[in-house]
């Protein structure tokens, strides 16, 4: 990845409610849902037709090292601009450039999660630090047919076989 790259650098975390409940949820503001993004994002940058998800246990991540940042907002603005360049370009006055930025990039302290909860607005977490690999356990993989993306099949594959598969039914 450059440094250019809108959505920037690491692992891409969210708790379980918000992945099932905004996996194929949009809104008219955007062009694709959450899982189509992801989904192109993560394949067009490996250049691999799977996607995968790993368990991160949180009781061994510092909260105060968490910060959050809206999905809505990223994936919007990720169907407006290719690159960090394009929205210097695209904004005239450089106060709304470094905010819009900084909502991206930086996002908000993970305290006010429950604020976003309460709104229903879907969130993801960003953690700078590194997680040690022993900390992370393989949930699932699922294969990426572009020419025929099943979304709900791809759910079921990445959860085929979990306990957590019941938070499935709730929202597919």
């Amino acid at each position: 990845m450059t440094e250019d790259d809108l959505f920037g650098e690491g692992v891409f975390m969210f708790d379980l409610a918000n992945l099932t409940k905004f996996w194929t949820k949009t809104n008219n503001k955007q062009k694709t849902n959450f899982a189509q993004t992801l989904i192109d994002y993560v394949t067009r940058r490996s250049g691999n037709s799977s996607i995968s998800i790993f368990r991160i246990p949180t009781k061994n991540i510092p909260t105060d090292a968490l910060s959050i940042r809206r999905q809505d907002k990223l994936f919007e603005i990720g169907n407006k601009y290719e690159t960090t360049s394009d929205i210097y370009n695209a904004y005239a006055r450089k106060e709304i450039t470094e905010k819009v930025m900084d909502e991206i990039t930086i996002g908000s302290p993970a305290t006010l999660s429950n604020k976003f909860d309460r709104k229903k607005i879907p969130i993801e977490y960003i953690l700078e630090e590194n997680i040690p690999a022993k900390d992370i356990e393989l949930f699932g993989t699922a294969k990426v047919d572009f020419n025929n993306l099943d979304l709900k099949s791809v759910l079921k594959q990445l959860f085929a076989d979990k306990k957590e598969n019941i938070f499935l039914y709730k929202f597919l």
